[in-house]
């Protein structure tokens, strides 16, 4: 088997074996002696026997550990998966030496086991193990492309394409049509894609903000003339280039729109559906795909792009209006428009981008990284991660003091807005971006994006800056509990814990030292202990207590300040005292036909995990 299928087998696998541990789906343990995951249905048959071995190191985090020495997962990742031993046993009986039914076992083969042990929805599972298929081989062709390693000096789009293994989700690089007979089948190249253009009914589009006005950049570039190329009752609007003959198929676009003739190439960002233009480096342009990239079909729905474009229009991100915006790194990429039509199959968003007119003009030693590329290997195959390449960390301090220095200025720019407005930025891997010095390699600050994933507590957000929300912005607000909770999973667990493991810096224990510990100041010794053993928990513990402390004794009785102390005394609650967390079950909720229920009291909707954070903190 080649290299790159043996990897991409071993990534989607990983992720699946995750998730059936963490959501409580087999009985998974982990036997140290032999470096072997055992995964066994919770009700067994009496005989033949069957389970799964793995091959793989300790789990991230330790449960507990059973009679016989081994180890209950609380928390397993994809990278605890090792190469070597992916097998299907069965035992006949007692007496009978277990058998391997396959001896070389792909993510979509477990879940099909899954489902008779679990009573999945047969026709939902079906559908998941093609697309797990499909994420596999698309997986293996970006690990067969071998794309090199970005330096301090390459360009915001090379970081941009630079990702391999991107997220958690099993389906990542899933890449299905809705419609075969109007979509390619195979072969996608969204790295490199065109733009088209059609001229479509105004009587047709939903639009919010200056659509027009911030389209006219990218119509000029592409040499169309909209006083020419439409008339007087039509709007052109930019269509990805996979998405015409689809939406040209549609019965209710008959007549309603017409593809005009001019094309301009484009380069995709990391959620492959945002584009970037290279003579228009500044101009973010989001567009429909219906088609299964991930998990879901990627239209954009016109509510969450009218939210994302609100945000904007009602100053909900303007510094001299949301407080927690000021003093602080953190660069906004807002999107100011969006054009919605033919239930969301056509429509597209603008964002300004680094590099937009707008603002300033970038100088030309700050570089730009979307924070998911930092974790990928720096050479596919190899030990070491991106960060470790492009900032030159060759030691174990060097390594420490980039995850401080990180954690210390994430910290500043994603709290702070957290803390004096109730205002929660989506700040993960995909969704933001981080700022140096290309020259001394010095974190400058972070860029967030897609404001669709943006949540704020109502009552805290328009104490704080006097705005009224929107009705319309409902599902946007969230009690106060819930916020954490969404803002723990982004910033730790999908975020700063990828980035520990990939920094070699997560050493399978806690850090020694407590929350209680750190307010009173008797911390020190156990924290110089762990640094020097290379935990970077202690790192991240002490950088969350210190700026959680900073706002839990802010003086005054200004708005601001009184929500930064109730909500710093929360996080601290939720994230640091709390021993477990709800996970949301990805797997589960998708093999039901009610997949759709979200009641975190349902335990097939959510699985009870241990709190990284209080792992961490002892």
């Amino acid at each position: 088997m080649e290299q790159s299928t043996l990897s991409a087998q071993r990534g989607s696998l990983g992720r699946t074996v995750a998730l059936v541990a963490n959501e409580r789906l087999a009985r998974v343990l982990y036997h140290p002696d032999e470096g072997l995951y055992h995964v066994t249905p919770f009700t067994e048959n009496e005989y033949p026997k069957e389970r799964f071995i793995f091959s793989g190191t300790t789990p991230f985090r330790v449960q507990a550990i059973d009679s016989n020495g081994s180890f209950v997962p609380g928390l397993v990742t994809e990278s605890d998966l090792a190469f070597g031993r992916w097998c299907y046993q069965q035992k006949a009986d007692e007496s009978a030496p277990w058998t391997d039914i396959n001896d070389n076992v792909a993510s979509d083969f477990l879940v099909n086991i899954l489902c008779r042990w679990t009573g999945w929805d047969i026709p939902l599972t079906s559908i998941f193990e093609a697309q797990l298929r499909c994420s596999t081989q698309y997986l293996a062709d970006a690990y067969a492309e071998n794309r090199p390693c970005p330096t301090r000096d390459s360009s915001f789009i090379t970081w941009e394409q630079s990702i391999v293994e991107a997220n958690i989700n099993p389906l990542h690089k899933c890449r299905m049509p809705v419609d075969p007979k109007t979509q390619p089948t195979s072969g996608f190249n969204f790295k490199q894609a065109e733009i088209a253009f059609m001229a479509v009914q105004r009587d047709l589009i939903d639009s919010y903000g200056p659509l027009e006005q911030e389209l006219a950049p990218l119509l000029k570039a592409a040499g169309v003339d909209p006083r020419t190329a439409a008339l007087p009752n039509e709007v052109v609007l930019p269509v990805h280039e996979f998405q015409v003959r689809f939406l040209l198929s549609r019965p209710e676009a008959d007549g309603k729109l017409r593809l005009l003739p001019q094309r301009i190439k484009a380069l995709a960002q990391a959620s492959t559906r945002s584009m970037t233009i290279p003579s228009l480096p500044g101009l973010g342009i989001k567009l429909s795909l219906s088609m299964f990239i991930g998990d879901n079909i990627r239209t954009i729905n016109h509510r969450s792009a009218y939210n994302a474009v609100r945000y904007w229009t009602a100053g909900m991100l303007d510094p001299a209006r949301v407080c927690g915006l000021q003093g602080i790194p953190l660069e906004i990429l807002p999107e100011v428009t969006c054009a919605n039509a033919l239930g969301d199959h056509l429509a597209c968003m603008v964002r300004w981008d680094p590099y937009h007119s707008s603002r300033p003009p970038v100088d030309a030693d700050v570089g730009y990284a979307v924070t998911g590329a930092l974790i990928e290997p720096a050479e596919i195959g190899k030990k070491g991660c991106v960060a470790e390449s492009a900032f030159e960390l060759t030691s174990l301090a060097d390594r420490l003091n980039f995850l401080r220095d990180y954690t210390r200025v994430y910290f500043r720019c994603f709290l702070t807005p957290l803390f004096r407005n109730g205002l929660l930025l989506d700040a993960h891997g995909q969704n933001s971006l981080v700022r140096f010095s290309r020259s001394t390699g010095q974190i400058l600050g972070f860029s967030s994006r897609d404001m669709s994933g943006t949540r704020f507590n109502g009552a805290h957000f328009t104490s704080t800056t006097g705005i009224e929300i929107d009705p319309r912005m409902s599902n946007h607000d969230m009690p106060v509990p819930d916020l954490l909770e969404r803002a723990y999973f982004i910033f730790f667990v999908v975020h700063l814990c990828p980035l520990l493991i990939a920094l070699d810096l997560d050493s399978l224990s806690a850090a020694s030292f407590t929350s209680a510990e750190l307010l009173t100041g008797i911390a020190s010794p156990k924290e110089s202990a762990d640094l020097a053993k290379g935990n970077g928990c202690a790192v991240i513990v002490r950088e969350l207590h210190e700026i959680i402390r900073e706002h839990e004794t802010l003086a005054g009785e200004e708005p601001s300040t009184v929500s930064a102390r109730e909500l710093a005394a929360a996080a601290r609650e939720i994230w640091l005292e709390k021993s477990t967390w709800q996970l949301q079950c990805f797997v589960s909720q998708r093999m039901r036909a009610d997949w759709a229920c979200r009641d975190k009291n349902d335990k097939r909707s959510f699985a009870s995990v241990p709190n990284v954070l209080v792992a961490m903190s002892g």
